[in-house]
């Protein structure tokens, strides 16, 4: 099959994959509809494709250990680790109950296990061809040392990022914090530890998908 021909396959069972849960455990929030957010929807589904076909080609591994790598790895950094801030700052969220965020979990996890035993059959790597015992090894090769480095460099990036970029829009500190007030960095970092003082640790775990990228 040529590579245009498979990647369009592809893309037009992404869509049913992605389609059917939704259909099966609808959830129950009022979207609106428009050009912009369908052109985005499209863009959206094309960068998971394409993040999909990338990992099941680039792992070195084959079958059930790749089906159970790439969702791991797609799944963690796809939905675990965006909507674990959607349960943890659910205060802020009060549309969002105990059904609809179950779902967004949920959802998620239905299309990759659909998906990607697909994917995997048609990009021909459900079992292992010809000469492949020069298996690639991890560019991290220590372990503990690469997740307790990848998990403080997460921690960092995601609070610098989320004041000099998110915390800048008044509307994101009225919905989060319900203050307008825009403090220094160091003042606003005091501050969340004090209202969330489970946050460093609740997001060290990105570390972990950090170093499992590394390991590609």
């Amino acid at each position: 099959m040529k590579a245009a021909a498979r990647f369009i396959l592809l893309f037009v069972i992404f869509v049913i994959a992605f389609v059917l849960p939704s259909i099966i455990l609808p959830i129950p929030l009022t979207q609106r509809s428009s050009a912009t957010a369908s052109l985005m929807l499209f863009l959206l589904l094309l960068v998971d494709l394409l993040s999909i076909t990338y990992l099941i080609r680039r792992l070195s591994l084959w079958g059930i250990k790749l089906f159970l790598a790439v969702v791991l790895v797609f799944f963690g950094l796809q939905t675990l680790m965006t909507q674990i801030e959607t349960w943890y700052f659910r205060k802020a969220m009060p549309a969002i109950n105990d059904e609809v965020l179950m779902k967004l979990f949920v959802n998620p996890l239905i299309t990759a296990i659909i998906f990607i035993p697909v994917a995997i059959w048609i990009l021909g790597k459900w079992r292992p061809t010809g000469n492949h015992a020069n298996q690639q090894q991890p560019i991290l090769k220590s372990k503990w040392k690469a997740l307790i480095a990848l998990s403080v460099a997460y921690v960092v990036i995601y609070f610098f990022y989320g004041h000099y970029v998110a915390w800048q829009f008044e509307a994101v500190r009225m919905f989060y914090s319900g203050s307008p007030k825009l403090h220094g960095f160091f003042e606003q970092f005091q501050i969340t530890l004090h209202q969330h003082d489970l946050i460093l640790p609740f997001q060290s775990p990105g570390g972990f998908y950090g170093y499992s990228l590394g390991c590609l």
